[in-house]
Parts: C-alpha cells; sequence; structure tokens
C-alpha cells in the first residue's frame, strides 16, 4: 500500500511540474529570434495558408554562437515549406544557454 502512495505522488509530481511548451520560443531567446524572423517572412501569404508546422532545428554550437546545421519539419506542407526555405542553414545566433534541437511551432493563426 505504502509503495502505491509513493508511485502515485511520484506520477503527480513529474506530471504537474513539468514544462510542456508547444515551442522552445517562450524560454529561448535564440528561437524567439529564429520564430520571428519566419513569421515575418510567412505573412505575405498569410491568406493561402492553413494548419500548422512543428519545425526542428538542429545547431552546432562554435565558441558562443549557435550554427544551423539541420532543419525538418511535420505538419501543412505549405506552411512547412515555406518556413523551411526562409530558416537558413549556415546563419549563426549568439547564445547564453546552449540546445542543440530548437523546436518552434508555427500556425497559420499566428499570421
Amino acid at each position: 500500500m505504502k509503495k502505491i502512495c509513493v508511485v502515485i505522488i511520484s506520477l503527480v509530481i513529474v506530471v504537474f511540474c513539468s514544462k510542456g511548451y508547444a515551442d522552445d520560443s517562450e524560454s529561448n531567446p535564440v528561437a524567439k529570434s529564429i520564430k520571428q524572423q519566419t513569421l515575418k517572412a510567412l505573412k505575405k501569404y498569410r491568406s493561402k495558408l492553413d494548419g500548422y508546422c512543428d519545425v526542428m532545428i538542429e545547431m552546432k554550437h562554435v565558441q558562443s554562437y549557435a550554427e544551423i546545421i539541420g532543419v525538418g519539419t511535420n505538419g501543412d506542407y505549405q506552411i512547412c515549406a515555406k518556413a523551411k526555405s526562409k530558416i537558413k542553414i549556415g546563419k549563426k545566433f549568439k547564445y547564453k544557454v546552449p540546445e542543440k534541437y530548437i523546436r518552434i511551432q508555427i500556425n497559420a493563426a499566428e499570421l
């Protein structure tokens, strides 16, 4: 009985205390910058786009700069294709907290 209570309490703590952001732009300045640039570029297509796109960006860290080395997408084809074309491989960003992967969600409602 005591073990079951410990397991239940542990699960409750894990579920309610974990961060569950849709994207990293809420907590990471580099992700916020990339998302703002992408949204700005996609605004001219707003009437034609519907849905969402999850963008995964792979970064390589050299000294105090993060360089984009890969971009993967999942979601609506039109939004993902346009977002992927706007995120340039090789672009560098100054960072404070290193992260290998950045997750960004682009929603047509944000455009």
